[in-house]
């Protein structure tokens, strides 16, 4: 998958991030793309994770509102747990991969046809709204990640 941003902790201690992140994570050994991270009453874990050989990837728990939130996964490298990368979930991906195939495909209507742009101002919002999602998505897990350094 397609990792499209990398961000740092302000943490520089390994051990402690590493350990953090077994504290604050249910371990999980599918695929978190497709397992669900929603959860009905709130504990002390933040994340569901998996850990291999050179890497941790987790997502945030999300509980009743959140489970509306496109699913971000988050990767940390073990050689470096200061930096990681996040990305869309696979279901998130497709969403966003369709909306963007039914702008083109709209575009190409309209320069085709020459029909009016009516359309195209809910397609925008469509395409703004998804992205404002994604957006406050990632703030909401960059603030749970914060708790990896205390």
């Amino acid at each position: 998958m397609l990792y499209f941003r990398e961000f740092e902790l302000e943490e520089n201690d390994q051990e402690k991030i590493e350990k953090r992140i077994r504290d604050l994570s249910k371990k999980r050994h599918t695929s978190l793309d497709i397992v669900p991270s929603s959860a009905f009453a709130p504990d002390d874990k933040l994340f569901l994770a998996i850990e291999r050989n050179d890497n941790f990837t987790l997502t945030r728990i999300r509980y009743f509102f959140g489970q509306f939130l496109p699913k971000i996964i988050v990767r940390f490298n073990k050689s470096n747990l200061r930096y990681y990368k996040i990305r869309l979930s696979l279901l998130s991906s497709i969403i966003f991969v369709f909306i963007c195939w039914i702008i083109l495909s709209w575009g190409l209507r309209f320069l085709q046809t020459a029909q009016s742009a009516g359309d195209f101002s809910i397609l925008f919002l469509t395409v703004s709204m998804y992205l404002f999602l994604i957006m406050i998505e990632i703030a909401i897990t960059k603030r749970k990640l914060k708790h990896l350094g205390k």
